[in-house]
């Protein structure tokens, strides 16, 4: 990056890979305000990362400091494949995609449906900033159910027991 001149063409895929997702992030957003400070002597960029956060509609970087694409897999259920597989056919895009095929691979190699679900619900959550940390130490319904089942019979108990009675 110290010999980059406006004629330079920067490649960058896969930024932030092994990192974990704060460091990464950080490391970026510097990059991107590195370059974004350099106006007309900024280069080319082509970069490739899966910080789809830094360029939500509530980021500094926007459409308008930078041209935003992203390789859409379009799912064709219509091609003859085995049970097991994907046939990925690929469209460039305008704009940036902040989901994944994860959950899709999840179910072709055999994660219950349930832990997909949860997923979801857990990813909706950090994508719309909200703390995941309430929903983790939910009890799930059925284990709810139990407890409160146990609780009523606890309470029979003690008025079974103590009605009446001081300590």
């Amino acid at each position: 990056m110290t010999y980059m001149t406006p004629r330079s063409l920067l490649i960058i895929d896969e930024f932030g890979k092994g990192t974990n997702p704060e460091d990464g992030a950080g490391l970026l957003a510097s990059l991107l305000e590195h370059l974004r400070s350099m106006a007309s002597d900024m280069p080319r960029c082509l970069l490739a990362t899966h910080f789809w956060e830094l360029f939500d509609t509530t980021s500094v970087f926007s459409a308008q400091d930078f041209h935003l694409s992203y390789m859409d897999v379009i799912k064709r259920s219509q091609v003859e494949t085995t049970a097991r597989s994907i046939v990925y056919l690929f469209k460039l895009r305008d704009g940036y995609r902040a989901d994944s095929l994860g959950g899709y691979c999840a179910t072709m190699n055999g994660v219950p449906c349930q832990v997909i679900n949860r997923a979801h619900l857990l990813l909706q959550l950090l994508i719309h900033h909200e703390d995941i940390g309430i929903s983790c130490t939910r009890l799930p319904e059925r284990e709810e159910k139990i407890l409160q089942a146990a609780e009523e019979v606890a309470r029979r108990f003690v008025e079974e027991v103590f009605d009446g009675k001081t300590a």
